[in-house]
């Protein structure tokens, strides 16, 4: 990011849409917490908190989006999360949704 009001336009855009992130981040390939805050960070340019992940990913679960499974192999446990089929049909939900939304705009001049 260029500048300071540019992260804070990114991060606020990236909050509003945690859950699409989240989600979109997961149908892509499964991960654990930390390794979901360090994929977002290289790939948005802004850094999220455990605070902002973990109750996004509980939400997620609850409403069966989302599901986990605990990693034992390495020498500390992870939880890993993946989405789950009625969260990967809210995937391609939400980009029609975003696909209709952008074609209705005209060019940034």
């Amino acid at each position: 990011m260029g500048n300071n009001k540019e992260y804070r336009f990114a991060y606020n855009f990236l909050m509003t849409n945690i859950d699409h992130i989240l989600l979109e981040t997961l149908a892509v390939k499964p991960n654990h917490g930390y390794g979901l805050i360090e994929q977002i960070r290289k790939e948005h340019k802004v850094l999220l908190g455990n605070s902002t992940i973990y109750p996004s990913l509980k939400l997620l679960e609850k409403h069966g989006l989302v599901r986990h499974h605990w990693d034992t192999e390495a020498a500390r446990a992870k939880k890993i999360y993946m989405v789950t089929e009625i969260g990967r049909q809210t995937v391609r939900n939400q980009r029609i949704a975003i696909q209709q939304i952008l074609s209705k705009l005209g060019p940034v001049s």
